[in-house]
């Protein structure tokens, strides 16, 4: 059996630590990979299609050893779907995605048990600019979130926002 390569970023964690959900670049990726219409460098070389990005999960069986990860289907299309942060109780899961714009936002995915829900944008975050990144507090009134925005220093900024009491 080949062994199979893949890259991982943004491992995300409950307090419990009951599963892990990470941002997944290779083979088994939902949009596979694909043609970028430029070439771009990659590890010093030019290429012009990617694996775009998909979310997997691996969860810890009755000894505690991790499961091998498989992908989250109501979360993962053709299109870069990245991990960002998971809530303090293992509930949220926040995700970037980028659908074809050029720029990206942030989205929400709820489990009911041992399904996740299909995302949908973050209210009252995102912007017409890049938002690619979040952190939510352990209260979960308060995050800490990356943007390209108009109005901050330059670049990719962090901003916090409080939750208002509609939600």
């Amino acid at each position: 059996m080949k062994p199979h390569r893949f890259s991982v970023k943004l491992p995300c964690l409950p307090s419990d630590e009951s599963f892990i959900v990470f941002t997944y670049l290779g083979e088994k990726s939902k949009g596979g990979k694909q043609a970028l219409g430029k070439a771009v460098k990659k590890d010093g070389k030019a290429v012009d299609a990617i694996f775009f990005e998909d979310v997997f999960i691996s969860k810890k069986d009755v000894n505690g050893n991790w499961l091998p990860p498989v992908g989250i289907d109501a979360i993962n299309t053709i299109n870069h779907d990245a991990s960002v942060s998971v809530s303090h109780d293992g509930n949220k899961l926040f995700l970037y995605r980028n659908v074809g714009s050029g720029k990206g936002d942030i989205y929400e995915s709820n489990r009911i048990g041992n399904t996740w829900t299909t995302p949908v944008k973050l209210r009252g975050i995102n912007s017409t600019e890049w938002e690619g990144s979040l952190c939510l507090f352990p209260d979960e009134k308060h995050i800490v979130f990356s943007s390209e925005r108009k109005d901050g220093l330059g670049g990719r900024d962090l901003w916090i926002a409080e939750q208002m009491p509609d939600g």
